[in-house]
């Protein structure tokens, strides 16, 4: 599992990369973070390329500016960004739109590995009550109390049990 120090988030957005005035090239954004991005794109740049990034975002009038992002990797996955320089005009912008993506569910989803902790929690709960109501089902089940007090608490028994008391076999 990678660790990472920014949460991303799923994103569909447009992108022009741009190196050094030279070519400029359409991508789209799969997922975004404070610090870096994954585009899909054709082009295929090489690791550690520096990039120039505008993020197009809709509704607004001029893109989110990335001066600086390197190639961190690439293949048929897309490229994966890290920004290194932005102006803090649209860092500010870029902030607020990463603010507007983080889930409004609480503090406890601010926290990823915390969130995945509770979750295996959860999920190996529900697994355990599972089997524990699938070995209820059985019909070996009695109550886990003993003595003639709690006998009432056993499971009933069989209709084949009932015919072999009325026939005393």
């Amino acid at each position: 599992m990678v660790t990472r120090k920014h949460p991303r988030f799923p994103v569909s957005l447009s992108s022009t990369l741009v190196h050094r005035d030279h070519f400029r090239h359409a991508g789209s954004v799969r997922n975004l973070s404070a610090k870096g991005c994954r585009v899909d794109s054709i082009i295929s740049p090489f690791t550690g390329m520096q990039l120039t990034v505008q993020l197009h975002i809709p509704g607004e009038s001029s893109p989110i500016l990335i001066d600086n992002a390197a190639v961190r990797w690439s293949g048929s996955a897309g490229i994966g960004l890290e920004f290194l320089t932005v102006d803090p005009l649209h860092q500010d912008r870029l902030d607020h739109m990463i603010q507007q993506l983080q889930p409004k569910t609480g503090a406890l989803e601010a926290c990823p590995t915390l969130t995945v902790l509770l979750r295996r929690t959860t999920r190996d709960q529900l697994r355990r009550s599972r089997s524990k109501k699938s070995s209820m089902d059985s019909s070996e089940y009695t109550s886990g109390f003993a003595g003639p007090a709690a006998s009432h608490l056993a499971a009933p028994p069989s209709p084949l049990s009932r015919r072999q008391c009325r026939t005393g076999s």
